[in-house]
């Protein structure tokens, strides 16, 4: 995947327009979408300031690293995978799967099975 491609993607999961990180950002939105459309690539610095307002770090939006969770969040690239596929569901899907995660765990506490 591209630094365009994951910043997009972050942008869709965060639901951030590209507008709205370039006012961020204090740049055009032209650049924003140069760096999403890999005709442009960012300094260091700005590089530094897409990661943060996108809560993610530059070493995920270089590709060096898979996980866009930032380092403190540790948790496994399976958990990053739920949480990114939850994040993309509409609020009564999220609400449901919430209630069938609450059902499992407390089945799986009371030793039921599953």
């Amino acid at each position: 995947m591209s630094l365009g491609e994951r910043i997009q993607e972050l942008l869709d999961e965060k639901q951030i327009t590209q507008r709205e990180l370039a006012a961020r950002l204090h740049v055009t939105p032209n650049t924003i979408n140069g760096y999403i459309k890999n005709r442009r690539c960012p300094d260091c610095a700005t590089l530094v300031q897409i990661a943060q307002h996108l809560g993610t770090t530059s070493d995920y939006l270089l590709g060096n690293t898979a996980s866009s969770l930032l380092p403190e969040n540790n948790i496994s690239p399976g958990e990053d995978i739920l949480l990114k596929n939850y994040r993309a569901l509409d609020d009564n899907t999220k609400l449901l799967l919430e209630e069938l995660s609450a059902c499992l765990y407390d089945n799986q506490k009371m030793g039921l099975p599953r």
